[in-house]
């Protein structure tokens, strides 16, 4: 009787739940059913992409891709790069993703479902088609022929195609940005800084044109700039009371006391560092002399002292690059980073070799 009974109670209970009870949305986690509803959602889609779109970390260690830096460990994965010795067997550091770019597409994909004013969707799919015209740049200077994905796939066989033509990606890239040149603003306010603005999508597009070549577009290209200006000091661009100057077109803007910076990798190892990446002799060089004569130029004048190489020399040397003086005194520094400062005491004399210095 026990055993009626309960199947009695469970038919009861399966008859009187209509399908809403059985199809409920996930409350723990966002569904493409309860999300792109309001300019919120966007916003959180849009941070999405732009989280890991570019990094003060690439950017240094991609210096170690060219003659400006080297990398002194290769498990990290720009030794071969620099040297030439990368294979297929040990292809280095890769910047072979999509996450981006897929990111961005759900966001374009979704943009016209949403009840929202069309002023508004377009700055927030301008934005995410600009980071992935960025992300398409990335890839087509690193690897050439890449595929080409605008739209998500919806299935892993869908996502077998073949590789697209350098020269259709580079089309694709160029003519995202003058489409979206005049829909981007070229200014947000300060909680918004760091966002595509239309002289990011400008300078980009700029770049493109003159990596490529084809220097009458981007000289055309550049003098549309507008908004911009060196700033009245090199040291100032750095400092914390400047850090929304007007010689920023791009920046990466990360939250406070949610992302470190980690200088570790860039100081020298008797201040605690790991010299990872370290500048090269060719960079040192390159710096001018205050009077603006190259070195080479100067030393045929007199002017210029291979053993006191940092004499009379362009400012933004010391600036850059840590080394011992001429009387073989230690220099310190200071990073400031809004509250934190970082006392930095170089313990590698500054060598005479051709290749990898021991500078910072």
């Amino acid at each position: 009787m026990r055993k009626y009974i309960i199947i009695l109670v469970f038919g009861f209970l399966t008859a009187s739940c209509g399908e809403s009870f059985l199809d409920l949305a996930p409350k723990d986690a966002l569904s493409p059913a309860t999300f792109w509803k309001s300019e919120g959602d966007l916003e959180l889609a849009l941070t999405g992409c732009y989280s890991g779109f570019e990094s003060g970390d690439w950017l240094m260690y991609r210096e170690c891709g060219s003659d400006n830096a080297f990398n002194n460990f290769p498990w990290e994965g720009w030794t071969n790069i620099g040297n030439g010795t990368l294979s297929a067997a040990d292809p280095g550091s890769s910047y072979f993703s999509y996450t981006t770019i897929y990111r961005c597409n759900e966001l374009i994909a979704n943009v016209s479902t949403m009840n929202l004013e069309a002023s508004i969707l377009e700055v927030y799919e301008a934005q995410a088609r600009f980071i992935r015209a960025y992300k398409y740049y990335q890839l087509v200077i690193n690897y050439g022929d890449v595929p080409l994905v605008t739209e998500n796939f919806g299935s892993p066989e869908e996502a077998k195609i073949p590789r697209d033509s350098r020269e259709k990606v580079l089309t694709f890239i160029q003519d995202e940005l003058k489409d979206i040149i005049n829909i981007l603003p070229e200014a947000y306010s300060s909680d918004d800084f760091g966002k595509a603005t239309k002289g990011a999508a400008q300078a980009l597009l700029m770049r493109i044109y003159l990596y490529y070549g084809e220097y009458e577009e981007a000289l055309t290209v550049a003098q549309s700039i507008e908004g911009y200006n060196l700033n009245p000091t090199f040291s100032g661009v750095f400092s914390p009371d400047n850090e929304q100057n007007d010689e920023v077109i791009l920046s990466v803007q990360q939250t406070p006391d949610m992302y470190s910076i980690n200088f570790t990798p860039y100081l020298p190892n008797g201040s605690g560092g790991w010299s990872s990446v370290v500048p090269t002799q060719s960079l040192v060089d390159s710096y001018e002399m205050a009077s603006g004569l190259t070195i080479q130029e100067a030393e045929e004048l007199g002017q210029y002292d291979p053993q006191n190489p940092f004499v009379n020399r362009d400012p933004r040397l010391r600036a850059s690059i840590i080394y011992r003086d001429r009387y073989g005194r230690e220099r310190s520094i200071s990073l400031w980073r809004k509250e934190m400062q970082i006392i930095i005491k170089p313990l590698i004399m500054h060598p005479k070799q051709d290749t990898i210095s021991g500078n910072i």
